[in-house]
C-alpha cells in the first residue's frame, strides 16, 4: 500500500512573506512570494518528499519547501511570470 503524502498548503507564511500556490504539476510546484501584498518573486521547485523517522513513531511523508542550497539545483527563483512558467513547463515535460 502506498503511503499518503501530505501536500504543501496553498497559502502559507514563511521567511517574512506569504507564499501562494500558482500551479501544481506532477513533478513541480510554482509559488508566488508576496510581501506587503505585492509579488516579490516566483519560485518554481521540484516536488521533494521528506521522510521522517523519530523514535519509531509513524510520521506521514510530506512535501517540503526548498532550502537555500536547493536553489539552482532543484529550485529556481524568478521575477518574471513568463520565465517561471517556461521553467515549470520545461520540468513538467521532461
Amino acid at each position: 500500500m502506498e503511503d499518503k503524502v501530505i501536500q504543501l498548503q496553498v497559502v502559507q507564511y514563511r521567511r517574512g512573506g506569504f507564499y501562494k500556490l500558482l500551479q501544481r504539476g506532477t513533478k513541480c510546484l510554482m509559488y508566488e512570494r508576496l510581501v506587503r501584498g505585492k509579488r516579490e518573486s516566483i519560485e518554481v521547485f521540484m516536488i521533494k518528499i521528506r521522510k521522517v523517522n523519530f523514535k519509531n513513531c509513524i510520521i506521514p511523508k510530506r512535501e517540503t519547501f526548498p532550502h537555500d542550497e536547493a536553489f539552482g539545483r532543484w529550485a529556481w527563483c524568478f521575477t518574471s511570470l513568463e520565465r517561471a512558467l517556461a521553467k515549470f513547463e520545461l520540468i513538467e515535460n521532461n
